[in-house]
């Protein structure tokens, strides 16, 4: 890559400095639509699926509850030979114990994704700030610099436009020849 840029045009320069302030706020507006979307994931790994699985696992052993009382009444004897199977409300209590396993285990998941992911948030962060500090600053430096040197091109490239020849020509004392009459 060359050490300095061969630009002939003060026009392509003023194309680059728009193309580069489009970028900043391309730049500025990606990383405010990248935080809103992290901000929108953590919410949902630490608050919305935790506070869904509690009311779940809550619900499920409410219906454990109500199947072990079924299968309680069920099974009471009032005698001795009159000892019923209940095997529906046993298959039911075993469906019930299952989802409360199920939700158990739905939380525990629930606590270790938070916890990756809070650690995977704490090192992208810093990554993403490095990216808006360009954005806010390294850009904003450049820009500058760059308009400082187009203004510099600007006031150079009017100092050599030359001078309009409509005006006449200063006779100079060279062209009168000496010994010539004078108009007296």
């Amino acid at each position: 890559m060359p050490d300095h840029a061969d630009v002939r045009s003060l026009e392509r320069l003023e194309e680059f400095e728009q193309q580069l302030m489009r970028l900043r706020q391309s730049l500025l507006k990606t990383l405010e639509d990248l935080q809103l979307e992290v901000r929108r994931l953590s919410d949902w790994i630490e608050r919305d699926a935790r506070a869904y699985w509690l009311d779940q696992y809550r619900a499920a052993q409410r219906h454990r509850l109500e199947c072990r009382e079924a299968l309680s009444r069920c099974m009471a004897t009032v005698r001795a030979d009159e000892r019923r199977p209940c095997t529906e409300q046993k298959q039911r209590l075993a469906r019930a114990d299952a989802r409360v396993r199920t939700c158990q285990e739905k939380l525990r998941a629930q606590q270790f994704a938070a916890a990756s992911w809070r650690r995977v948030q704490t090192k992208e962060q810093a990554r993403m700030q490095r990216c808006q500090d360009m954005a806010e600053t390294g850009l904003m430096v450049a820009l500058e610099r760059l308009r400082n040197h187009l203004e510099t091109l600007r006031r150079y490239a009017e100092l050599r436009v030359p001078m309009p020849r409509s005006m006449p020509a200063e006779p100079s004392i060279e062209s009168e020849k000496p010994g010539a009459p004078c108009d007296e």
